[in-house]
């Protein structure tokens, strides 16, 4: 398993390169975003979920967003789904960055009740914003 290296940009400390680069995504889009803003306790589906911390809230989006590598567990998936639920927000898993489709969309994973399915965005400028975050570098001080 690959560790995650916490990364600065944007005045915060990210966790990963990966939420790093998303937040160069969410930049280049003109995006606010609020990166662990607040931790979340919670009834869903009769469990009490404690201190979940989301890593963004996108206001453009009106949503708690994700980042995962891979896989999303079912766990993180059960408190994605809560918190969506809880507040009537939207929610999504961001993945890698993705490559090019030539027709600026991408894919991600979007809450639909308990489960994710497929959620296809599409908006302009978006091919620009992928490259630059797939791009950017955090080495030697780098800045994005």
């Amino acid at each position: 398993m690959i560790r995650p290296i916490q990364t600065e940009y944007d005045g915060h400390r990210f966790r990963s390169r990966l939420e790093a680069r998303w937040a160069v995504f969410f930049n280049e889009m003109g995006w606010v975003y609020h990166y662990e803003a607040e931790g979340y306790t919670f009834v869903y589906q009769g469990e009490v979920v404690k201190g979940y911390l989301p890593d963004f809230f996108v206001p453009k989006l009106d949503a708690f967003v994700e980042v995962k590598g891979p896989l999303m567990t079912e766990v993180e998936t059960f408190k994605l789904c809560g918190l969506c639920e809880n507040h009537d927000k939207n929610g999504y898993a961001f993945r890698e960055i993705p490559k090019e489709h030539g027709d600026n969309k991408f894919a991600s994973e979007k809450v639909y009740g308990p489960i994710l399915r497929t959620h296809i965005f599409k908006y302009d400028g978006i091919n620009k914003a992928l490259d630059k975050a797939r791009k950017a570098r955090f080495e030697y001080g780098e800045k994005g």
